[in-house]
């Protein structure tokens, strides 16, 4: 048995990294019940593209691993803007970063658990042309 020991220093760094670099803070683990999500209109990231709403395996299964508590999470200031939210109570599911010379797109679940492959090529493509792009 490996004892789990919080460490204080350690946890005040990560979230000062998330906050400061990938631009979100850490709302809940229990962002959605449903499995489904819808994009936001957002200057940053486009996935107008996406059907609405799209889902992830929230429920056990054959294909892939589920998730059942995805994280919610929101900007940590005003660079950041939510890109995602979750479609039962619209709790922030992604959010997209630009500020101190880079960009960041963070989301609250693991993208691979997408149930269709479609939505993740879409998002995939726009969150690379979001951070790529040196024009915006």
């Amino acid at each position: 048995i490996y004892p789990v020991v919080k460490d204080p220093v350690s946890r005040s760094n990560t979230q000062a990294f998330v906050q400061e670099i990938l631009g979100y803070k850490w709302m809940t683990d229990h962002g959605c019940y449903n499995g489904r999500i819808e994009h936001v209109s957002s200057k940053s990231v486009d996935l107008k593209s996406l059907k609405r709403p799209f889902e992830f395996h929230q429920v056990l299964n054959d294909a892939i691993y589920c998730v059942e508590n995805p994280d919610g999470i929101q900007p940590a200031g005003k660079e950041g803007s939510v890109i995602l939210r979750y479609s039962d109570n619209g709790v922030p599911a992604a959010v997209a970063y630009d500020a101190k010379g880079h960009r960041a797109v963070s989301f609250g679940f693991p993208l691979e658990v997408l149930k269709d492959g479609n939505t993740l090529e879409i998002i995939m493509l726009k969150t690379l042309e979001y951070i790529t792009d040196k024009k915006k």
